[in-house]
């Protein structure tokens, strides 16, 4: 599918989004959007491998040691949507093209993913990655999904729908997640009591909750198992991009914010599943500028947080992983293993 116009826009401020399967053991990061590169760890971040995408990378998930990713390769004027999976950690890959370019994916198993993208697509495969097939599209092409989240029973796409106007509001569709009905979705952006000025730019379920930022700092949370009813919508502190989001035991959840334009980066933290935030933890001084995030729990209170970031190498940009142990206070690089 050629995706040239709208993919122009995207490359020009999005972010890869990724949501891990919390197993304990094994995540999948990736950093700048259309990079050729992923992240991955198998012993809980004490190493990490650095492995090439056979295209240029705009999505990574996992569920346990079964990793995905999504992408695109440009050939002539047009932009061509893929799709890999891998099961040697990101060593080799399967690629095939699909029939949208996809900006996030959910794994709910090591065979079923959910991947959403550009002009209202959301795909699926339930066979780990041998076909897929798009199970929604939006009738005139305004949505942008820019998040998947896949639980048991219910999946999610969030990301705006932009009219002709070109005014955008938030979007949340959701899905039960069976055969008879993943091509039955809905929108249920009004459950949020307002609809929303602004793009839902990141969602992640956590054992007790989903989370979703928008990208002017106000985020949604549920508790129902349905995914049917939230909260309103809430002010995180900062009027700054929630850029990613990552969960730690059952009620943690770690939150980045991050202003490209204004070079401004923060990290929010809450210990009672979203209802309040501690944001004085400042990471533009560290030039740390947080595009995907993911926390390792040593033991109790001892968390190692991990971040890929974007960084200026002579006249590019490309990603690198940070680590912090001391809740953002201070950041390592991370080499890599072979």
């Amino acid at each position: 599918m050629c995706l040239r116009s709208l993919t122009v826009a995207l490359l020009c401020c999005a972010t890869v989004e990724t949501t891990v399967a919390q197993d304990g053991r094994n995540a999948i990061l990736h950093g700048v959007y259309g990079e050729a590169i992923a992240f991955v760890t198998t012993n809980g971040g004490t190493t990490w491998r650095a492995c090439d995408l056979p295209f240029n990378g705009t999505a990574v998930c996992n569920f346990g040691g079964a990793l995905f990713a999504a992408g695109y390769k440009e050939h002539g004027s047009d932009f061509v949507g893929y799709a890999a999976t891998s099961s040697d950690n990101g060593q080799t890959w399967n690629a095939t093209k699909v029939p949208a370019l996809i900006t996030s994916c959910s794994a709910s198993s090591a065979s079923s993913v959910l991947y959403v993208g550009a002009n209202g697509n959301i795909l699926r495969t339930r066979d780990g990655g041998t076909s897929y097939s798009i199970v929604f599209k939006t009738v005139d092409n305004r949505d942008t999904f820019s998040a998947a989240v896949a639980i048991p029973g219910v999946l999610l796409a969030t990301g705006q729908y932009q009219n002709v106007n070109v005014l955008s509001r938030a979007e949340i569709l959701i899905a039960h997640d069976d055969i008879a009905s993943e091509h039955h979705w809905t929108n249920i952006s009004g459950a949020w009591n307002d609809n929303g000025d602004y793009a839902v730019t990141t969602a992640i379920a956590c054992p007790r909750f989903v989370f979703a930022g928008d990208e002017d700092g106000n985020f949604y949370t549920t508790r129902d198992p349905r995914a049917v009813k939230w909260s309103g919508k809430q002010f995180i502190g900062h009027s700054i991009r929630i850029s990613t989001a990552t969960c730690i035991g059952a009620d943690g959840l770690w939150v980045a914010q991050y202003e490209d334009n204004g070079g401004v980066a923060l990290l929010c933290v809450s210990a009672d599943s979203a209802v309040t935030f501690d944001c004085s933890i400042d990471l533009t001084l560290s030039n740390i500028k947080p595009l995907s995030l993911h926390a390792f729990e040593r033991q109790k209170n001892e968390i190692e947080l991990f971040t890929t970031s974007a960084d200026e190498e002579g006249r590019g940009t490309k990603s690198k992983l940070y680590k912090t142990g001391d809740r953002g206070k201070t950041w390592q690089e991370v080499t890599f293993g072979m």
